[in-house]
């Protein structure tokens, strides 16, 4: 199996991990790793064909069957209250109409703006996060390669520089010596030449004495 084969199955089951762990919304539930609608029943693989669902006409007729069927069991609860509970019967009804409606319309709301952002963008592949995932992961591993040459290359440049500094060392103690056996060369010279001229005024003394 190859690194690519290798982190794609990787990448599989961190998709159902993150399946299991993401906030669901309240119109969805998560059975045997798989998203329910709960309006429609709809079963979904991943989140994202749940959203997708969510702007398609069925779900939409899910709704609205909905809608009308908690207006249906309101008006029944209101004519099966006895007359002495009506006004209470009433209260409550129109609280849960209310709360109904609000949850439908925020519902309708939030299709509308996947509806808005998919109408505003390119459709996108199924498996298209999951494509980014794994393409990240690869352009990981080339990165922490490539830091790796660069370290080891960064390494033999440090070893050739230590190399190459030893050598001009070596090389200035060689310089320094020649240049101390030179001074002390040009020094016995220095101390002959000062001499000669005392022997040969000696010997001038000596020839002239001589000669006298």
């Amino acid at each position: 199996m190859s690194n690519q084969d290798e982190l794609k199955k990787l990448m599989e089951e961190k998709r159902k991990q993150k399946i299991s762990q993401v906030e669901l919304p309240k119109n969805a539930q998560l059975i045997q790793g798989k998203i329910i609608c709960v309006e429609c029943e709809q079963i979904n693989e991943t989140f994202a064909d749940f959203k997708r669902h969510l702007i398609g006409q069925r779900h939409k007729d899910a709704l609205q069957v909905l809608k009308r069927n908690a207006q249906i069991d309101v008006n029944k609860l209101e004519n099966e209250a006895f007359p002495e509970q009506i006004i209470r019967k009433q209260k409550l009804t129109r609280q849960q109409i209310e709360r109904i409606n609000k949850e439908v319309d925020q519902e309708f709301a939030e299709i509308d703006q996947i509806t808005y952002e998919k109408n505003n963008q390119n459709e996108l592949p199924e498996d298209f996060f999951d494509q980014i995932e794994v393409e990240t992961k690869i352009q990981q591993q080339l990165q922490e390669e490539q830091l790796k040459k660069i370290k080891e290359q960064n390494e033999v440049l440090d070893e050739d520089i230590d190399i190459l500094n030893e050598k001009q060392d070596i090389q200035k103690r060689r310089e320094k010596i020649l240049k101390n056996k030179s001074m002390k060369q040009k020094k016995v010279e220095l101390q002959f030449n000062e001499e000669e001229p005392v022997e040969t005024n000696f010997q001038l003394n000596w020839k002239q004495k001589s000669n006298n």
